[in-house]
């Protein structure tokens, strides 16, 4: 029985640790087409004046 509850002990964390490292990807994934989109709208509307004059040295 020993055994058996610490099986489940591990499984329980290493799924807990799957789940959160798949929410973490989530996120992120949707926070970076967010700012693509962002970025796309901008240069769209004429943001890329701005753009250019930070890129020039």
């Amino acid at each position: 029985m020993n055994g058996s509850f610490w099986q489940v002990l591990w499984l329980v964390i290493l799924g807990s640790g799957l789940v959160g490292m798949a929410g973490l990807l989530l996120a992120v994934g949707t926070g970076s087409v967010r700012e693509l989109r962002q970025s796309l709208d901008e240069l769209k509307s004429g943001g890329e004046d701005g753009e250019s004059s930070e890129v020039s040295d």
